[in-house]
């Protein structure tokens, strides 16, 4: 169908329209980061009329958010190999037709279901079983609890894909003699970037930007991640909004990095899902 002028004039403003809505609480974070206390308070949307770059100093220094950023990648990272590896390998066997055991499906309907149950519900069971286990306020125990939190996304993504791949290429790789191991590597996970790429974003955002789980589960300031450092500044008589920002704005970095490095294959599997549709 021919777009018209009107058409692609509609496009254009709906697209500027969409990239200020994004970019401007980007811009009000990067403005109060900038700016003290007082102005802050007084002109709080009043552009920084002195750049106070000491509060991104004061952020680190202050509240110790190197430990903070130490612990959110490693915590974040792990959970995202782990995820990923385990996700990918459980999605091959749900989609590729010739394992065929008993409950397959039953199974598979039994991981997606995770999908659907709130995490708070599980947390008095989870801190008895981390606790039994030794595991409360470790890294290790909360990199567990992380990955069966983001298995059941991982793998209802990973399956759709992983079954869309055609028979033949097994099939050609069979008479060449590779295992199923090799198959999986060779064929199946670079035919599934896309899908790697979506779920590996969604798990990163969700472990790195979460409170809840660290709040309850790290009570050591030594092992909490960067959401529990930055509530360091919210006080019950004072708020410092310059810091916290500055804080923010630290946080925020890693995630735009990785929707920038991931952007091509994630929209990849987006288009691929609405083609499919």
């Amino acid at each position: 169908m021919r777009r018209t002028r009107a058409d692609t004039i509609v496009i254009y403003i709906l697209t500027v329209a969409i990239i200020l809505i994004v970019v401007y609480p980007l811009f009000i974070s990067l403005n109060v980061s900038l700016k003290d206390n007082r102005d802050i308070i007084t002109k709080p949307m009043a552009l920084a009329s002195k750049l106070k770059f000491d509060n991104y100093k004061n952020a680190i220094m202050k509240g110790n958010l190197l430990t903070s950023y130490k612990n959110s990648f490693i915590i974040t990272g792990c959970t995202l190999v782990s995820v990923i590896a385990l996700s990918s390998m459980a999605s091959y066997i749900f989609a590729r037709s010739h394992f065929s055991f008993r409950l397959k499906n039953v199974l598979f309907f039994y991981v997606i279901l995770g999908m659907m149950i709130p995490v708070a519900v599980l947390l008095i069971p989870l801190f008895k079983m981390l606790n039994f286990m030794g595991l409360y306020n470790t890294r290790i125990g909360v990199i567990m609890v992380y990955t069966a939190k983001s298995i059941p996304f991982a793998t209802f993504i990973l399956t759709d894909f992983m079954r869309s791949i055609q028979a033949d290429f097994f099939e050609a790789a069979e008479m060449d003699g590779a295992k199923e191991l090799a198959k999986f590597i060779r064929i199946a996970v670079p035919l599934v970037m896309p899908a790697i790429a979506t779920a590996a974003i969604f798990t990163f955002r969700d472990v790195w930007n979460d409170f809840f789980m660290p709040l309850i589960f790290l009570r050591d300031p030594r092992i909490q991640t960067l959401p529990v450092g930055l509530s360091r500044f919210m006080g019950q008589f004072e708020n410092q909004w310059g810091i916290l920002y500055a804080g923010l704005n630290l946080v925020i970095f890693p995630l735009l990095l990785m929707y920038y490095l991931l952007s091509k294959q994630f929209i990849k599997g987006l288009t691929s899902g609405a083609l499919k549709a």
